[in-house]
């Protein structure tokens, strides 16, 4: 079974060590912002400016995170197949490649990561961390997440 030691997701343990600093230091960053720099900044409109941007950017970069760990990147082909709805027909229209890994079909894009034990569909890369792979599924919230975690930092 092609499915025995794949990864799901970013939430299938063990962590990385890059994912546990991942979480610390975002949050780390939100306790530092609150506790120290806000107390810091001038009275005004400013102020309040400054801490709805912050409040806006780490709201967004955690619920990006999560989406972005959370979905399964599995290429479309494989998950077809373990869930028991393998279209035959699809070869015939579709251009496809074996993995040997899986044992299955996979899209054209498609590419098996290692650390997950799994193939992608469009493969981006491995994020180690998020520990998840990046690919069609989630690569928009990944973008998201990436962007907003730079303006929050």
């Amino acid at each position: 079974d092609g499915k025995e030691g794949r990864r799901i997701n970013a939430w299938t343990w063990p962590p990385s060590c890059r994912q546990i600093t991942t979480v610390t230091v975002t949050l780390t960053d939100a306790v530092v912002f609150g506790a120290i720099l806000v107390p810091m900044l001038p009275a005004g409109s400013s102020r309040w400016g400054l801490i709805v941007a912050f409040v806006i950017s780490f709201a967004v970069t955690v619920t990006a995170g999560v989406c972005t760990m959370t979905v399964d990147p599995i290429d479309l082909l494989v998950k077809a197949v373990e869930d028991g709805s393998d279209d035959e027909s699809m070869d015939e229209e579709e251009e496809v490649l074996h993995c040997r890994y899986c044992d299955t079909k996979v899209q054209m894009d498609s590419k098996h990561c290692w650390e997950c034990n799994k193939c992608v569909g469009n493969f981006d890369h491995h994020c180690p961390w998020l520990n998840t792979c990046i690919g069609t599924t989630n690569y928009g919230t990944f973008y998201v997440a990436i962007w907003s975690l730079l303006f929050m930092l």
